[in-house]
């Protein structure tokens, strides 16, 4: 019987096989070859949640009784990395590299998972062996371009992706990875040449269209940009991500805009509870029939474009979007769209216990015209920069043209600097996050710079500094407590989005020194629980938050 289950197998006689692995496995439930034949048949490449996950529990029972099977452990990390599950899935193909060192497979599969997790340096470990394993597969190649993409390390990005180019010229979703990573370095010509090759080989490569546009945005050529915004509502189809466990808690509809507009949703609204239906609202839709008619089933809507400067294109076509739809808006794109920076004095004025530097809106004429009317120091940002990418402080009229020389953006926000150490000379920068307008504690990050963001802080460099993260983090009114508790929940009812959050720090005279807030607040859970276990204890409530609005709202058409 074992052979004919074989020979079916081998033939790819998929039906036949499964009847005779059942029925072997039936007389001998421990039948080691049985449970890895049908373990391998199940998980195959278009295997559904239920059949990944039977294929998954075959294989661990095969890895008991052969426990030194590196292969298997790789399928293994394979069939659990394709359910969603990359903490599984590292474990498994960790074991299978510490088995066969040079199977490039297990490197690969946990250079991805790691990635997926946010081990930026342990990826990058996994896929350079990888890639010195097989130097000529283009995926390898591609992976580490994201990779490279994700650290910020761009031009390294570019060069693994033309990499990749040289052995699959023909590859769409590098020339559309390749385009994106020029766009962040500002080379948008180089962008366009790519992303035009992308559409070219996969005209229905929506993220290829969008950032086309873009880029196209940023060289004043509209006419072009609104061709690509068109392509994208008439081609694009509702992209369906099932639930991981084949059972949702609900059915999410996910508007999203550009990239570079729209807030990451990967923990804020799981695939481990949620089945997601992605689509984009960048246009009038001239489809018969139009998007909303092609919709399948979903319980509740959120709009995902949350930045009101990068998603601007995008939010007035999701509003009217959204006016045809049935079901509860979250987040609703009109609500996003006023919350520029320069209108947040006007909306949070008079909050007691807060400071609200004065923010305005300059052009590149103005300011070198001289009008930019603000006592020296201040602070000067591109439109639409996030990180503190092109963020300085201006202390003199030498260093604005300096800045200005060296920036290619049109506007910029100007804002009043505050000078915001504390007493031990340190800055603190907090996060806090706002679900259905209550108030979460998110991140604490410590430097002995103004400039600061998470990312730049290097909190592991005192134990002290990961203490008061977790103190905060246990109760944001240890820190925002009486008035200042009070002025951080006035934020979260003014800014009145489902969503949001908001950037602060203290001053010296102890008020809230505002520094944004709006949707666009990447909340992630990426660092390892052995470094930051506060963060694994603490940072879950917000997500438990999101899924209880989102139930609470289910009902509400």
């Amino acid at each position: 019987m074992l052979a004919a289950a074989i020979g079916h197998h081998v033939a790819q006689r998929k039906t036949e096989a499964t009847q005779l692995y059942r029925q072997i496995l039936a007389l001998d439930p421990g039948h080691p070859q049985a449970l890895l034949g049908l373990g391998l048949l199940l998980g195959d490449a278009s295997a559904d949640h239920a059949a990944l996950s039977e294929a998954a529990s075959l294989l661990e029972r095969y890895l008991v009784l052969h426990p030194q099977d590196a292969q298997t452990c790789c399928s293994l990390g394979l069939f659990r990395q394709r359910e969603g599950n990359d903490a599984e899935a590292a474990k498994w193909f960790e074991l299978s590299a510490n088995g066969a060192p040079d199977l490039m497979h297990a490197w690969l599969g946990l250079g991805v998972s790691w990635h997926q997790l946010g081990q930026l340096g342990r990826a990058s470990d996994a896929l350079e062996r990888a890639v010195a394993l097989a130097s000529g597969d283009p995926i390898v190649a591609n992976n580490l371009g994201d990779l490279r993409f994700t650290q910020g390390r761009f031009e390294e990005a570019v060069s693994a992706f033309d990499h990749a180019l040289t052995i699959a010229p023909d590859y769409a979703v590098v020339h559309c990875n390749r385009g994106i990573a020029l766009t962040r370095l500002k080379r948008f010509e180089d962008a366009v040449t790519s992303l035009l090759q992308a559409v070219a080989l996969n005209p229905d490569h929506i993220e290829a269209q969008l950032t086309l546009a873009e880029a196209f945005d940023h060289l004043g050529q509209p006419v072009d940009a609104a061709r690509h915004r068109r392509e994208v509502m008439l081609r694009q189809k509702p992209v369906v991500e099932r639930s991981f466990t084949g059972k949702p808690e609900a059915r999410i509809l996910v508007i999203g805009g550009g990239a570079r507009s729209d807030v990451p949703i990967k923990f804020l609204l799981p695939r481990s509870r949620f089945d997601l239906i992605h689509v984009f609202a960048v246009g009038d839709d001239e489809r018969e029939p139009p998007l909303a008619a092609d919709l399948p089933e979903y319980d509740i809507v959120f709009n995902a474009i949350a930045d009101p400067d990068n998603g601007a294109f995008y939010l007035g076509p999701a509003a009217k979007f959204c006016r045809g739809l049935p079901k509860k808006i979250l987040n609703p794109p009109e609500r996003v769209q006023p919350l520029v920076r320069e209108i947040m004095p006007q909306l949070l004025a008079d909050i007691p216990g807060l400071a609200l530097p004065r923010t305005e809106r300059l052009s590149r004429s103005d300011l070198l015209a001289g009008k930019p009317a603000f006592d020296l120091p201040f602070l000067i940002r591109p439109i639409g920069s996030h990180a503190g990418h092109g963020l300085e402080r201006i202390d003199d009229a030498s260093m604005l043209a300096t800045y200005l020389a060296a920036q290619r953006a049109e506007d910029y926000y100007l804002t009043d600097y505050h000078d915001y150490a504390s007493h031990d000379g340190l800055f603190r920068k907090y996060r806090l996050i706002f679900v259905d307008r209550q108030v979460y504690a998110y991140h604490l990050a410590i430097m002995d710079h103004w400039m600061i963001h998470y990312w730049r802080a290097d909190m592991e460099a005192a134990a002290w500094m990961k203490q008061e993260e977790a103190d905060f983090l246990a109760d944001y009114r240890s820190v925002f407590s009486g008035v200042l508790g009070d002025a951080v929940r006035e934020i979260a009812r003014r800014v009145d989005l489902d969503y949001a959050g908001l950037d602060c720090g203290l001053t010296r005279d102890g008020r809230v020194l505002f520094f944004e807030a709006n949707a666009n607040m990447w909340v992630h859970l990426n660092d390892t629980e052995a470094a930051y276990p506060y963060k694994h204890r603490y940072v879950p409530r917000i997500f438990d938050a999101m899924a209880d609005m989102v139930a609470r709202n289910l009902t509400q058409a």
